[in-house]
């Protein structure tokens, strides 16, 4: 499942994959040009970066992975 993809709007491709998240073919990351993260708040800094660098990301996919979080949190609460 991929939170965007390279598009007019978006300069990143972020997916979710069996051990985490990936930023792929990105820019910030020397090797391998994936950047692996384990959860989406650190695919959401991780965007925030890409933001802050000036590279377009979708709003939507950053809404998406902080809803998925606040979600994932709550349900852990509940446990």
């Amino acid at each position: 499942m991929s939170y965007c993809r390279w598009a007019p709007d978006s300069d990143v491709y972020v997916y979710a994959s069996d051990n985490g998240y990936v930023c792929c073919a990105c820019e910030m990351v020397a090797e391998g040009n994936e950047c692996r993260l384990r959860t989406r708040k650190e695919m959401v800094e991780h965007l925030l970066c890409h933001l802050g660098r000036g590279d377009k990301v979708p709003q939507d996919a950053i809404d998406r992975l902080q809803e998925e979080s606040a979600a994932e949190a709550h349900r852990k609460e509940d446990e």
